[in-house]
This record gives structure tokens, sequence and C-alpha cells, in this order.
């Protein structure tokens, strides 16, 4: 509207002035009117001129970082040093998942060859967050024009899932204990078979011997007492995206808290298809990445086909957004192979949900967290 209103009186203007050389005549309204669309004419001529040679760069604070914290950004824009312009207005074009306060401005005339300035942004969502453009809007002098280039400039930011530590996980882990001592003693205890290596096995169950023998890389399996697993399973249901967000953060918090105490714990997630994994210190920081690599998927993901085959007894955590068909029969099929489950649920379970949770023997967990952070 505002453009539209310019353009009219401009026109006005250019029809004014040449009405006024035509009916008057003479040099000085014939000069008037040419010295109006020589203006035009220049300012429009200026505004092109100034989007040729433009470069833009972008420096982010750091490129690391949980989900929900702030990271600055400083943009900087060059151009020649005797290219005119008016002046300049710039955006950084955001991320989906990225909110900035201020992330555009304007620079008016100068001498200077590069104009820069910083803006804060926050991440709101875990994973991989792409800064790809950066748009510089050119003016004419009175504001007819607004010419857009855009600059690629590349940045990436990733984010992990934000955690706590949590002081209220179920003391019922008598196993705990156990699982240290069973850790230290892994290599006592005899060995049951072998199996190709999958990401996220310890190094040291590697057969290092039988790797060499050209079969590729050999895990050991060893005849460890189930009771002792600890397992967390992130289950995801059909849920809205605060609901799958909230479980993320909390499968990375209990785990968290298990790695601190020096538990070790396999860790089943669901990205396209079910992954497993160990996790202890030195595997800390892959298994945040892998947590933040996971999207919400629509539809039931099935029951991971670890609870079939090697999940018999010891404790289980099942992490989901929501409560549905697909988590009680998870817990039915866990309760009856003696295995303890504690569910955490993001959404508020009903009466109803709880008392099916207590008849499938299944006990409900709600969290309660203090700072910190594990550093790999």
């Amino acid at each position: 509207m505002i453009q539209l209103f310019r353009w009219l009186v401009t026109a006005m203007i250019l029809s004014t002035t040449f009405s006024f050389a035509m009916f008057q005549g003479g040099f000085v309204s014939w000069f008037l009117f040419y010295a109006v669309v020589m203006m035009l004419l220049v300012s429009s001529f200026l505004a092109l001129l100034s989007m040729i040679g433009l470069e833009a760069q972008r420096h982010v604070s750091t490129a690391e970082l949980s989900s929900g914290d702030h990271v600055q950004v400083t943009v900087t824009l060059s151009k020649p040093r005797l290219v005119p312009f008016f002046y300049y207005e710039v955006f950084d074009r955001l991320p989906a998942k990225v909110e900035g306060t201020n992330e555009g401005r304007f620079f008016f005339f100068s001498f200077a060859k590069t104009y820069s300035y910083t803006y804060e942004a926050q991440v709101l969502k875990r994973g991989g967050h792409s800064f790809r453009q950066i748009h510089v809007y050119g003016h004419d002098l009175f504001g007819l024009y607004r010419l857009r280039r855009k600059l690629r400039c590349e940045s990436q930011v990733f984010a992990y899932p934000n955690y706590s530590f949590l002081n209220n996980l179920p003391s019922t882990f008598a196993s705990s204990q156990l699982a240290k001592r069973s850790k230290k003693e892994q290599e006592a205890h005899s060995i049951a078979g072998l199996r190709s290596y999958a990401p996220g096995d310890r190094p040291t169950s590697i057969d290092w011997k039988r790797s060499a023998g050209g079969l590729g890389l050999m895990t050991k399996e060893f005849e460890t007492d189930q009771s002792d697993r600890v397992v967390v399973i992130n289950m995801p249901t059909d849920s809205s995206e605060h609901e799958f967000e909230t479980a993320m953060s909390q499968t990375a918090s209990i785990a968290a808290t298990l790695v601190k105490g020096g538990i070790p714990l396999d860790l089943l997630i669901h990205h396209r298809q079910w992954h497993e994994r160990s996790v202890e210190t030195i595997t800390w920081k892959r298994t945040l990445r892998a947590l933040a690599e996971v999207e919400q998927a629509t539809g039931e993901p099935g029951l991971p086909p670890a609870v079939a085959s090697t999940i018999h007894g010891g404790i289980v955590f099942l992490v989901t957004p929501v409560l549905s068909t697909a988590v009680y029969d998870l817990c039915r099929t866990l309760a009856s192979k003696r295995t303890q489950v504690v569910v955490y649920s993001a959404k508020e379970p009903s009466q109803v949900e709880r008392h099916q949770m207590s008849q499938v023997g299944a006990t409900l967990y709600v969290p309660s967290s203090r700072g910190g952070g594990i550093h790999a």
C-alpha cells in the first residue's frame, strides 16, 4: 500500500511538471521537468548498481549446544568501496526451529567497506539446523524500488537434547551395584558366542584376535546375569510435538543419571528402525547425538526386537510421549519375563491409565531433576 502511494505521488509530480512545461513553455519549465526525470533515473540506476559485488559472512558463537539455549550470531556484509548506495536492509534467514531477536538491520550510506551486526538466536528443537541465506535489499532515494539479492552463506548448529540429572530414580535397583561389578568382571565370565559388531558395542567386548581373521569386527557375548541388566527404551507413539520432545529430553535425563552413577545400560531408540546402543561415559557424546537425530514418526513402530530376544529380567525404563495400546502390550510382555518396568509418560496419565499400568505390572514414574551435565 505504501509502495503504491509512493508511485502515485511520483506519477503526479511527473505529470504536473510535464503539464507545466507544456503550457508555460520556456527554458525554466522544461529544465524543471527534465531535472525531475534525471533524478528518478539516476536514483534507479544507483539502486541497481548498489547490488553489485556484495558478499556476506556469518559467525556463530558455538556450533554445539543444548535445545533451548541461545547463540550469538554475527552477520558481516561486504561491498566494493566505490559502489554507492542509499541504504541497505540486511536479514538473516533463520531455520524453521530457530527464533531470533533483531535478525535484520538497516545500514545507511557511508564510505565503509564492511558493515556488521550481532543478534541473539534461540534453538528451539534438538537436531541439526542450517543457516543458508542472507537477504540484502537495496533501495533508491525515493523508496520506489526494493531490490533483493540472496547471498548464500552456510552455517551449521547442532542442538543436543536438553537433560538434567534426576534425584528420585526408583531405588529398587539393588542390582545397580551388581551391574557395576559385572562390568568390571565381564572378561572373567565365559563367552557364550560371537556375533558381528554393531554400532554402540563396547570396545572391550570386541574379539580382536578373531576379527583379524578377515571376518570383520566380531563382538563377544558373555553369559552375564540378566537380572543385572538396565535398559532404557524410548517408545515413540502418536502425540503432539511438545509431548514427543519432552519424552526425548526425559530419555536423555534418565540415561545421564545412570551413566553418572557408573551404571552401564542399553538404550533402544527408534529412528526409521529400532537401534540398540550400549551407553557409558566414553560413548555418552555419541549417544546424545543419536538421541538428537531421532525424528517424530507417524504410526506405531511395533515392539523392539530386543524385547523378544535379549531382555530377560533386570529393570527397564520405558519412556513414551503418551500411553497407548502398544505401551501396555510392551509392559505386559516385559513383566511376563520377570522384568521390572518403570514407565514415564510425557502426557499426564489419567486415573484409568494409572489403573491399567498397575494391571500390566508397571510402575509410573514422576521425575525430579537437578542441574548438571556429563562431559565425555
